[in-house]
């Protein structure tokens, strides 16, 4: 923010000297008016330069920004992979343990019951 600042100050510095310096040169009207058009043309010159170097910077910063952005995505992308794997783990670890547990208490009950004396 502070470049364009100082462009847009140096662009209005040159067009207030540029004015000055013609009001007080003494010069006849088509003098004038051709140093005019002159300073002009240089004056636009320059802006189209600048707003070029700007536009370039711009390009720039927007295409490291997006490789940037690539590279956070691809992270991101790999993190999101480990974490299903993770609750993959953990999802089959809890099954096989429920399902241990089941069979477990599946014995017992069946131990209980053959050993309770029969009611005859």
């Amino acid at each position: 923010m502070a470049k364009n600042d100082f462009l847009a100050g140096a662009i209005i510095g040159g067009l207030i000297g540029a004015a000055v310096a013609l009001l007080y040169a003494p010069a006849t009207g088509d003098e004038f008016r051709e140093t005019i058009k002159d300073k002009a043309t240089d004056l636009g010159s320059t802006v189209k330069d600048k707003a070029g170097e700007v536009s370039e910077q711009v390009k720039e910063r927007a295409s490291d920004l997006t490789a940037q952005a690539k590279v956070k995505a691809g992270e991101l992308k790999e993190k999101a992979g480990e974490l299903k794997e993770k609750a993959v783990e953990v999802a089959t670890s809890v099954r096989d343990r429920a399902t241990h547990l089941k069979d477990s208490v599946a014995s017992e009950i069946k131990e209980a019951v053959e050993d309770e004396p029969t009611a005859a």
